[in-house]
């Protein structure tokens, strides 16, 4: 088993691993080049690469599974808040 950090700035991927039992271990701010430079979060996660590759995947290819809706929406509450503070923080510094 190989574990190793897993990069996502799609807050909803990052919110359905949160459900899933994996924890945030840091969220890191950057400009993004290709739009105007608007600052953009990214989530890391530790776990197993291989899973991690093949949930991602399940999610971009709209594989369907089963979540409590009222989970996801609470847990992407705190996900969001975690991202709009550290970004708010990253402007202060600039």
């Amino acid at each position: 088993m190989y574990i190793n950090d897993f990069r996502i700035s799609d807050s909803d991927f990052a919110t359905y691993l949160v459900i899933l039992g994996y924890k945030i271990k840091t969220i890191e701010v950057k400009q993004d080049k290709k739009h105007n430079n608007k600052l953009k979060a990214f989530m890391y996660f530790e776990g197993e690469k291989e899973k991690l590759v093949n949930l991602h995947n399940d999610y971009i290819n709209d594989r369907k599974v089963e979540i409590s809706l009222k989970e996801f929406s609470i847990n992407r509450q705190k996900v969001n808040k975690l991202i709009k503070k550290k970004l708010n923080n990253y402007q202060k510094v600039i």
